[in-house]
């Protein structure tokens, strides 16, 4: 019997190896595929935020320009107003010399036509 406890004793503590590293072999199997999926994750979220980044700043630049085209919108508004206005002035500039010059010619042949008939009288 003795030798058979001894056998008995062997083969269980064989058992119980294998059993050890089979489970040591199951955990660090898991364990990497753990990391991978750990790592594959950080990868999406990483192209996730690129994305996401990429999306800011292309809407920002969509942004800037459409704040550019106004401005420039309202820049050709307010020159283009400024314009009118200078036109606006001309016009009113040029009636006030006509009727100036309308004034002028006036009094200039109202002073001939009474000199005219002053040196007559002389």
């Amino acid at each position: 019997m003795n030798g058979l406890a001894k056998k008995v004793i062997v083969y269980s503590l064989i058992g119980c190896l294998q059993f050890g590293v089979g489970a040591t072999a199951v955990e660090a199997a898991s364990r990497h595929d753990d990391n991978r999926q750990r790592q594959e994750q950080r990868m999406h979220e990483q192209r996730e935020r690129e994305r996401r980044q990429h999306e800011e700043e292309r809407r920002i630049q969509e942004q800037r320009e459409r704040e550019r085209r106004q401005h420039e919108e309202r820049e050709r508004e307010r020159r283009h107003q400024e314009e009118m206005r200078r036109h606006h002035h001309e016009d009113r500039d040029d009636d006030d010399n006509t009727l100036r010059d309308v004034g002028l010619g006036l009094i200039l042949l109202t002073i001939l036509a009474n000199s005219g008939g002053d040196d007559s009288g002389d």
